[in-house]
């Protein structure tokens, strides 16, 4: 019998399969394909029966290999109320907060170290709605006067002499706020050297992507921004009128900073420039500098004018002068304040939320908050990351997984030698430099081992206090001064590329590439489900996360990632011949990339933006294919998937990458993102890159012309 215990074949099982072997022939019953090596573990039957649900196979794949792998995901698929989208990262990031759930809700005991006890201690405050809703608007009134008030609350009484925006950032500071309201302030490797760490100013963090805020006032986001704004200050206590007056200068003083972040970026012909406190006070003058940042890195370090700072778009610092010297303390202390009420309504009662959901309904389509246990466990893996992150890959974590993805990162990089080694556009000098960056190339892979000793937590934790009376909001900024302090007592010490507080979050479902180091980032919490499953074939591993390790990789050759070298130093490696062509084959994916339509909003991609997405995406499939196939030469052949014996190995791979990128999105998500995002819509990076690729064509025989094998064809490497 076909389903019997050895094999765990379900009848359930057994029918989609059986029916998807009728509809893979557009509804006329074939002949199995006359295949006896077939894989029928419970592990394939289970990529099968996925990989089966989410395909469209009356779609011919050389018409529309995306509509061919992922159509019935997009008319079978419904978004959530408490959704803008749904996609496979998303669909693991749920399954990664099931697993959380489980850890703080059962796993967590009073015998475990202290940190991880603060774990449910955090989670507790935060779930505790009826102590929240006691507390009101108090903990938010109290910070609001410790900052001298809000003049849209405060009308006459609110005393202009005591305000002094530097003040209200140093008071920021104390309490655990974001000081980057006006300008951006970090520590960062510095790019010349990236050894020691420096201070960085950079752009303003904005409520919204400058791209948003410099529109025209009359947007409907920017309409529902100012309503936002006046319906919080009146349900604080403000009068509607007096607070739509007051209130449209802030937005107003915000879009102009917005403006001025969004030219600057566009124009700059100097992206940063190294200059001494001295050199800044002399350029800058209006702002003291010194005194700015040693009331920013007390009790930690102390600078002198000697100090050297990297200034991210210098002429933004003057434009930003100009800006206050023409704005009213009385606006800029609105604006400021303001931004301290968006960062703290999360964490208050729910009447204030309601507002904040309203504005979030109106802008992103949502008609349903999140359950208040997710929001929790959002809250704990993005601010206590490195406790949960310890207990995630103590538990869900295996060990071989690490080795068999540190295998497949290798041989992706070896692949990518190769195709240095051949690229006939490259001279020999650019080419020996290409070869170290990859040779040097770092790999942190799934987690760092000292998340499995707890005393190396509980040095970092060992100071910290959360306690069960804390308000929300204070537990919250306690956390925040928390992780500000531990970065400020590193900043004199030398970098090191190999430590493990350099690892990325093991529960972040996603990878990564650091150009200013020269590492990529694979987290634990990707190396599952569709992205990875060490029991099935290989061909479904390398065209999912293989293909996300492929991009990553690539990125050390964007556009950004070729001004770093092997080290991650800012150094110009390219000979000037070499670099233009290199241009010059990056202007033929600006274009491809801006010719495709986004029906579902009647918008063009921006070639321009998503063009190191795009020469990475290109790459990155393109090496891992190569990769695959220089593994599968040193191997038996591989198994095929019940139902989907028709498909070579070599097409499974494209079939696996297809539907690695199955999503969809809200109008007003999707909207946002063809405006910030440097990656285009999943739907265009399998068309945009498969279109240009010949081996995808030969494995589909797809005939030259078609949509699929266009006669002209992009690509860098």
């Amino acid at each position: 019998m076909i389903w019997g215990k050895k094999t765990l074949f379900s009848k359930q099982t057994f029918v989609i399969i059986f029916i998807a072997i009728i509809s893979l022939s557009k509804g006329k019953p074939i002949k199995p394909a006359k295949v006896s090596n077939v894989c029928r573990t419970q592990e394939c039957i289970d990529t099968a029966s996925k990989v089966i649900k989410y395909m469209d196979p009356t779609v011919n794949p050389c018409d529309n290999f995306y509509k061919f792998t992922c159509g019935n995901f997009i008319n079978t698929t419904k978004i959530p109320d408490d959704k803008d989208s749904v996609d496979i990262f998303s669909t693991i990031t749920e399954q990664v907060h099931e697993q959380l759930k489980s850890i703080v809700e059962s796993d967590i005991s009073q015998n475990l170290s202290r940190p991880f006890r603060l774990i449910n201690t955090m989670y507790n405050i935060c779930m505790n709605q009826s102590a929240i809703e006691k507390d009101g608007l108090s903990p938010l009134l109290s910070k609001l006067n410790k900052l001298g008030g809000w003049p849209v609350l405060q009308g006459n009484k609110w005393n202009e002499d005591t305000f002094n925006w530097t003040n209200s950032l140093y008071l920021l500071r104390d309490m655990g706020y974001s000081v980057e309201y006006l300008f951006g302030f970090e520590i960062e490797s510095d790019y010349k050297n990236n050894t020691r760490k420096i201070i960085n100013i950079n752009l303003p963090e904005l409520a919204f992507d400058s791209e948003l805020l410099s529109s025209e006032l009359e947007n409907k986001l920017i309409n529902e921004y100012k309503k936002y704004m006046i319906n919080i200050a009146v349900l604080l206590g403000a009068k509607r009128q007096y607070a739509a007056h007051e209130l449209k200068k802030a937005l107003l003083f915000e879009m102009k900073l917005a403006n001025i972040s969004l030219q600057n970026e566009k124009a700059a012909s100097k992206r940063f420039e190294l200059m001494t406190v001295a050199e800044l006070e002399k350029n800058y003058p209006s702002i003291p500098w010194l005194e700015y940042f040693n009331k920013i890195l007390e009790p930690h370090v102390i600078l002198d004018k000697n100090e050297e700072v990297c200034v991210h778009f210098p002429n933004v610092i003057s434009d930003f002068e100009k800006l206050m010297k023409e704005t009213s303390k009385r606006t800029q202390a609105n604006y400021i304040i303001w931004r301290v009420i968006v960062d703290s309504v999360p964490y208050l009662n729910n009447e204030i939320r309601e507002k904040q959901f309203d504005f979030l309904t109106a802008i992103t389509g949502l008609t349903e908050r999140v359950p208040r246990s997710n929001e929790c466990l959002s809250i704990i893996s993005s601010k206590m990351s490195l406790i949960i992150s310890a207990l995630y890959v103590r538990k869900y974590f295996y060990k071989d997984a690490k080795n068999n993805t540190i295998e497949m990162v290798n041989n992706i990089k070896n692949q990518l030698k190769k195709t240095l080694k051949t690229v006939d556009w490259m001279d020999e000098r650019t080419r020996k430099h290409a070869l170290a960056k990859a040779d040097a190339m770092i790999s942190h892979i799934g987690y760092a081992d000292e998340l499995l000793y707890d005393e190396k937590l509980e040095k970092i934790f060992k100071n910290f206090q959360l306690n069960y009376t804390d308000s929300y909001l204070q537990a919250i900024l306690n956390l925040k001064l928390h992780k500000t302090d531990t970065v400020l007592r590193q900043f004199r010490i030398p970098i090191n590329k190999n430590d493990w507080m350099t690892y990325v979050d093991p529960i972040d479902v996603d990878a990564y590439y650091l150009a200013f180091q020269n590492i990529i980032q694979i987290p634990a919490a990707i190396l599952q489900g569709d992205f990875y499953n060490k029991n099935r074939p290989r061909y479904m591993n390398y065209g999912a996360i293989g293909c996300l390790i492929g991009h990553e990789v690539t990125r050390g050759f964007d556009t950004t990632g070729k001004l770093f070298d092997k080290n991650g130093n800012m150094v110009d490696w390219w000979e000037p011949s070499t670099n233009e062509k290199y241009i010059e084959k990056s202007r033929c994916f600006i274009d491809q990339y801006n010719n495709y339509i986004v029906k579902e909003v009647e918008k063009n991609i921006s070639g321009l933006t998503t063009l190191n997405g795009n020469i990475a995406d290109n790459g990155g499939i393109k090496i891992a294919y190569l990769s695959y196939k220089t593994w599968a030469k040193s191997q038996k052949s591989e198994p095929r998937l019940p139902g989907l014996e028709r498909f070579s190995p070599n097409q499974m791979f494209w079939i696996s990458l297809g539907q690695m990128w199955c999503s969809i999105q809200r109008p007003e998500a999707l909207n946002a993102w063809l405006l910030i995002d440097d990656h285009s819509p999943g739907e265009f990076r399998v068309l945009g890159s498969l279109s240009n690729m010949k081996e995808f064509s030969d494995d589909f025989k797809c005939p030259l012309g078609s949509p699929m094998n266009p006669k002209n064809k992009c690509a860098v490497w």
